[in-house]
């Protein structure tokens, strides 16, 4: 019978030549095969619901509350305070030295911005590859796996991103790890990484080497292996696009040092309108607003509040001036996580359940 199976006959005792036949002679019959254990996966839907519920609080109150403003005195603490809850599900180099590890698990949690075929394809992924391998090896296993391997990719996806960024700015009068910049140049953001998905790419990899002939779900004659084919091309196509993007960030970056040059020998500032705490993130958050809420009041037949209206070209006067902003690297949380699920397959090969 499949591993995981009830009533077969039993391994204790074998010797690991027998074990291994046995083994051999399971992996030439599992084409479609599928576990007979049908207990609930219980840890794979906590996994879904946790993710799926933060992200969906996080668009229900950007709708109902940051959007819904009437005012200008409500919608600028809202609007910061959804800009703090986002940056917060990021992480960057720097985040982790500062012992903050805890969004190393945020960073995950929360899919915001991303696109609907991805976040469909790692549900599908996370809920099929995770059902499987919690009725053969346990929820303690898939808990294990999937957290673990979010932490140890993002770290990875963090420190890759930031780098490559770093190295971008190298000899441009920038120090991107400590900020320190030798010319009043605008600061840029540290590179950071968010709405990654490397833990339920460890898991699919690791479920698509160790099973990978097996039934995607009970009675569907699909491979679990095939469900990995969307997110090597969606990683493919992001590793494809981030050499131009750092090339476009390289050059953007030595534009704004080379204003800043020319303004410090004229002895004026070229530094933004935006108050020193305010991050980016701040800005381009209150931006939406704005026009979430004029575009409310419009199709309300209302004309837009007149200080909102203000606030919003200022902002949009502010975002000609904000510095470059570094690409996204959620991408090397992929290729970590495949790193990973590779490693997990090969040390737990022998295993037999």
């Amino acid at each position: 019978p499949p591993e995981g199976g009830e009533g077969g006959p039993s391994l204790e005792g074998a010797s690991p030549e027998q074990r291994e036949e046995v083994q051999r002679g399971v992996a030439q019959l599992e084409l479609f095969a599928y576990p007979t254990n049908r207990r609930t996966p219980w840890a794979t839907a906590a996994l879904v619901a946790a993710s799926g519920c933060l992200t969906a609080a996080a668009a229900l109150h950007w709708q109902l509350r940051v959007c819904g403003s009437p005012s200008l005195e409500e919608l600028r603490p809202r609007a910061a305070s959804f800009a703090g809850a986002l940056e917060g599900c990021s992480v960057g180099q720097g985040d982790v030295e500062r012992g903050e590890v805890h969004r190393l698990l945020l960073a995950s949690l929360l899919r915001a911005g991303v696109q609907p075929s991805r976040m469909l394809t790692d549900i599908v992924v996370l809920g099929c590859c995770g059902t499987l391998l919690e009725r053969l090896q346990g929820p303690g296993f898939v808990l294990s796996l999937v957290l673990g391997s979010t932490v140890l990719t993002n770290l990875g996806a963090s420190v890759a991103n930031g780098r490559m960024v770093a190295a971008a700015l190298a000899n441009k009068g920038i120090d991107q790890a400590s900020g320190d910049v030798s010319v009043s140049a605008p600061m840029p953001s540290l590179a950071r990484v968010s709405s990654t998905s490397g833990g339920v790419t460890a898991l699919g990899v690791f479920c698509a080497l160790r099973h990978g002939r097996w039934a995607a779900w009970p009675g569907l004659p699909l491979p679990v292996a095939w469900l990995m084919a969307p997110v090597f091309v969606a990683t493919l196509s992001a590793f494809l696009g981030y050499g131009g993007q750092l090339r476009e960030y390289k050059a953007a970056a030595e534009a704004a040092a080379e204003v800043a040059a020319i303004a410090s020998t004229e002895g004026r500032s070229a530094s933004s309108s935006i108050a020193p705490d305010v991050s980016v993130l701040d800005v381009v958050v209150s931006l939406a607003a704005c026009e979430a809420v004029e575009g409310r009041a419009r199709a309300a037949c209302q004309a837009p509040p007149e200080d909102v209206v203000a606030w919003r070209e200022e902002l949009e006067e502010a975002v000609d001036r904000l510095p470059p902003q570094p690409p996204d690297g959620a991408f090397f949380a992929d290729l970590c996580g495949a790193a990973v699920g590779v490693v997990a397959a090969i040390v737990l090969r022998r295993r037999v359940v």
